[in-house]
């Protein structure tokens, strides 16, 4: 973890004057889940951020990529401007309506704050391309951070058998603790014909179906 002079450091960076607060708060961790996951290296792709608050990582990519912001709120900027869209409801027609499908999501500490957490990576797997990839972080258990269903993303395991019931691959799992403990997924999309229910059933029935679909057969 940073010492907090390490982190005023990081606030007095003259690239910091235009920033949200939570952008400042954060830099530390923003900059450096940019290079760990190296997001500046991705090249000729059309990303989606969920969740992108400021929309600081879309704007260090920006120029190599065609870069849709989305959030839960309108904020003005001349760089990038910000869809609203209310993640916990069905938005994939709307979105696909307009931009088409995408090569790759970026969904950073946003997770935790849906009530309905299922909808928003149903709804994903419409608008990400199969073989995409979904670049994902919500707080480790160690921060203590409250959400409304905890069993889901604690314990990661946890979290990990949510992605693989809705036929993602795990490509990598990380450990971040700038500015605060965080568990950063790297996943692949995939068909539903990879769905892995943590106890399969038998029959072509429940072949190839999505989790809600197969629990209530």
């Amino acid at each position: 973890m940073e010492s907090y002079k390490e982190i005023k450091t990081y606030y007095s960076r003259k690239d910091t004057q235009n920033l949200t607060e939570y952008e400042k708060d954060h830099l530390p961790r923003l900059d450096f889940l940019i290079k760990d996951l190296g997001l500046d290296n991705l090249r000729n792709l059309k990303i989606c951020d969920f969740g992108c608050g400021g929309g600081y990582i879309l704007k260090k990519i920006k120029d190599s990529n065609e870069v849709i912001a989305i959030d839960g709120y309108d904020v003005k900027d001349s760089e990038i401007t910000r869809e609203v869209y209310n993640l916990d409801e069905p938005f994939s027609e709307a979105f696909i309506s307009k931009y088409g499908t995408i090569d790759a999501a970026f969904s950073f500490e946003m997770f935790e704050h849906l009530t309905n957490p299922y909808n928003f990576i149903f709804e994903l797997k419409k608008v990400l391309k199969e073989g995409g990839t979904l670049y994902f972080s919500v707080p480790h258990e160690a921060t203590q951070h409250n959400t409304f269903y905890p069993g889901l993303i604690y314990p990661v395991q946890n979290l990990i058998q949510f992605f693989e019931q809705m036929a993602f691959k795990i490509k990598d799992h990380k450990i971040h603790s700038k500015r605060f403990v965080q568990n950063v997924l790297v996943l692949e999309n995939r068909s539903w014909d990879h769905v892995k229910m943590l106890w399969p059933k038998p029959g072509k029935s429940f072949q190839g179906q999505p989790p809600h679909i197969q629990v209530n057969l």
